[in-house]
């Protein structure tokens, strides 16, 4: 290198440290990086692949919705029909029993005044029976047997008891009568007569009894209280069957009456039922209609936001069908990359710990012939187009760089690495002053402190940049570097209550943690000699 570039380098043990070291460290950095892209890129594929079944699935479910809907469109539409058939037929029916109703009101009305017309005439011979019948429950046996003690009856006790046994439709003798007063139940008999029954006949051969003006009630009871009573009983029911033949027909019509009636009620009834079936029907057919109408439209929706979901689906996958070869691609890279880190991850360490005094060709022929040859032969996987740039810096970065004043050649790119990724503080032979203004530019965000040697308060400088963890740069850094910088540039940091400390000539200083990026920065204008070989704490670019 001296005779070619009239500059000495130095390989020291801190820089086949510095190899190890950063050889660890890329491979586990990135093989984590490729790996999660890897991921990344397996799960996108595999998410295309996911959606596109998944608009299968859905365009299937899509069409079986619109199946469903139609179907229910087509029973919506019986229903209607069937709801109208069967709203006109309840109309019909209302009327109808409408019509009944008014009709059987009427009907009810002069059944009413019939009833009513036959109960007052009724009521004129029930005095008279409700006097006999009070009379008869004032008898006992005791009264009965009075009268049938008797051997020579009066004529009025023989009158009566002939007139009782007419009524009875039994032999009007006094033999007879004495028949009949010895049965227990003659009074019971008496009391619970039909009188309903009394023939035409009967009431004809009464009436001669009745007619008798001796044959009264208070001349009866002159001679016996019983046979007053049951005198009083003769004429009652002569009375009541007179009055019952007057109101027969009156009677019949009513039952006639009262039977249509009944019978139109119960008609009325069932038409009612069948109407409240009718009308029952109408409103489950309506809640059906309702109820369809409502998971039609559902389904509608359902189907409608499906179709835009596949929409979207389709969209999305038209538009990743370009990304999905590229992610194919990028996969493939990405697994055969991760399979060619160790090699690859060897040769970066190897660049960033022994390459940067040299220039952009010399560089090239250590990675191309010397370095990667090395690693074929023992069998290491790698990439056999190794580039250095292209392996540690990403594109992103690079253009940032760029904007930030750093030259777009391969070599700058490659000082832009070691730069930044370095875990030596850089050391930069700046003739140009480039290497300079891009770190300015590159620390601003970072509070960059500017210190110059040659200054007499360079030291404060230093010391108050590492209290506050601020980046830091040297400029015009001459063959001299005052010895008591040298902790800080072999990065002697111990830790001291919990902070990172480090030794700045007698001082110990305390101060914040340091980002990924160096903090330490100097930069040298001379274009041969490094400033001072004894310190091995600069990594040369």
């Amino acid at each position: 290198m001296f005779a070619e570039m009239k500059r000495r380098n130095y390989v020291t043990p801190t820089k086949f440290l510095e190899l190890v070291q950063g050889y660890i460290r890329l491979y586990r950095e990135k093989t984590e990086e490729v790996q999660e892209l890897v991921h990344k890129l397996t799960v996108g594929l595999h998410k295309l692949v996911e959606t596109r079944a998944q608009v299968e699935v859905m365009g299937t479910e899509l069409e079986r919705k619109k199946e469903i809907v139609a179907k229910k469109q087509t029973e919506c539409q019986d229903l209607l029909v069937v709801i109208v058939e069967k709203r006109s037929v309840a109309d019909e029916q209302k009327k109808q029993v409408e019509a009944d109703s008014d009709r059987i009101s009427k009907e009810e009305v002069e059944t009413k005044i019939l009833s009513e017309d036959a109960r007052r005439d009724l009521a004129k011979a029930m005095p008279a029976l409700e006097a006999a019948i009070d009379a008869l429950e004032k008898l006992d046996k005791k009264s009965v047997a009075e009268v049938k003690a008797y051997t020579k009856p009066p004529d009025l006790v023989v009158k009566t008891m002939a007139a009782v046994m007419t009524v009875m439709e039994k032999t009007p003798s006094w033999a007879q009568a004495k028949v009949e007063l010895n049965d227990p139940s003659f009074l019971t008999k008496v009391k619970n007569f039909d009188k309903d029954s009394i023939s035409n006949n009967t009431l004809k051969k009464i009436e001669k009894f009745t007619k008798d003006p001796t044959f009264a009630p208070n001349n009866v009871l002159k001679v016996s209280r019983a046979a007053g009573a049951l005198c009083m009983w003769v004429h009652a029911m002569q009375m009541y069957a007179e009055v019952y033949r007057e109101v027969e027909p009156k009677r019949l019509r009513l039952r006639l009456a009262e039977e249509q009636l009944e019978k139109k009620q119960m008609d009325l009834l069932a038409s009612t039922q069948r109407l409240q079936d009718i009308q029952q029907r109408l409103e489950e057919l309506k809640d059906q209609y309702n109820a369809s109408i409502r998971t039609k439209d559902e389904l509608n929706a359902s189907a409608e936001e499906l179709k835009l979901k596949m929409e979207r689906a389709e969209s999305l996958i038209a538009g990743l069908a370009g990304e999905r070869d590229r992610w194919e691609i990028s996969l493939a890279q990405s697994t055969e990359k991760l399979k060619a880190l160790p090699g690859d991850c060897l040769v970066a360490a190897a660049f960033m710990a022994y390459a940067g005094p040299f220039n952009a060709d010399y560089r090239k022929r250590l990675v191309t012939q010397s370095w990667v040859p090395l690693v074929s032969t023992f069998n290491i996987p790698h990439n056999p187009h190794f580039d250095f740039a292209d392996f540690l810096a990403r594109p992103i970065d690079v253009r940032q760089w760029n904007l930030q004043g750093l030259p777009s050649d391969r070599f700058s790119t490659e000082n832009g690495v070691l730069v930044t990724m370095s875990r030596r503080w850089p050391l930069m032979i700046d003739p140009q002053n480039q290497a300079t203004k891009w770190i300015r530019r590159l620390e601003a965000a970072n509070d960059l402190r500017l210190v110059d040697p040659e200054t007499r308060n360079y030291m404060r400088v230093i010391t108050t940049a590492v209290e506050n963890g601020k980046p830091l740069l040297m400029e015009r850094v001459q063959n001299g570097i005052d010895p008591s910088l040298e902790s800080l540039l072999a990065q002697r940091i111990t830790d001291v209550g919990g902070s990172p400390s480090i030794r700045i000539g007698e001082a110990t200083v305390r101060g914040k943690r340091w980002g990924k990026r160096c903090p330490v920065v100097a930069s040298h204008k001379l274009g041969k000699e490094r400033p001072n070989a004894n310190i091995p704490a600069f990594n040369d670019a």
